[in-house]
């Protein structure tokens, strides 16, 4: 898929079972996001894009996923909307990553690709609370 779409900066994990560890970059993951909207057959982008729209405020593993484009002050109350699809991750090399890519805008017109990697001790919380400020300074121009 990499080699297909055109992707720079994409690896895999050295262990394949490690699927979470394969790097993508912020423009690698907007690019998938422009083949799932703009290329692929209706039928496909309408059923990943109504599964993401229903995914649970809070994951399967309790994580609270309103954050980055998801949080309240970009998804709801005055924002821009989006759909999204939030990732998290603690902690490879003292790294506590937090990510939010998806489209932005009552159409879904605009890409926005957050990718974040903080240090383990600053605490998770304090990474949603930044990627937060960023997805909501991001999003601003575009509502």
């Amino acid at each position: 898929m990499s080699s297909r779409l055109g992707l720079t900066g994409t690896s895999n994990p050295r262990d394949p079972s490690q699927w979470g560890a394969m790097t993508v970059s912020a423009a690698g993951t907007a690019r998938i996001w422009e083949h799932v909207l703009d290329e692929m057959p209706a039928a496909d982008r309408d059923l990943l894009v109504a599964d993401m729209e229903a995914a649970p405020p809070r994951a399967g593993d309790g994580f609270d996923q309103a954050f980055g484009l998801l949080f309240p002050g970009v998804d709801g109350g005055g924002g821009p909307g989006a759909v999204a699809k939030q990732g998290w991750m603690c902690c490879f090399s003292g790294i506590s990553s937090m990510h939010s890519a998806g489209a932005v805008g009552s159409d879904q017109r605009f890409v926005v690709a957050l990718l974040t990697g903080v240090p383990r001790s600053g605490g998770r919380e304090a990474a949603r609370r930044e990627l937060d400020r960023i997805a909501a300074a991001a999003v601003a121009p575009l509502a």
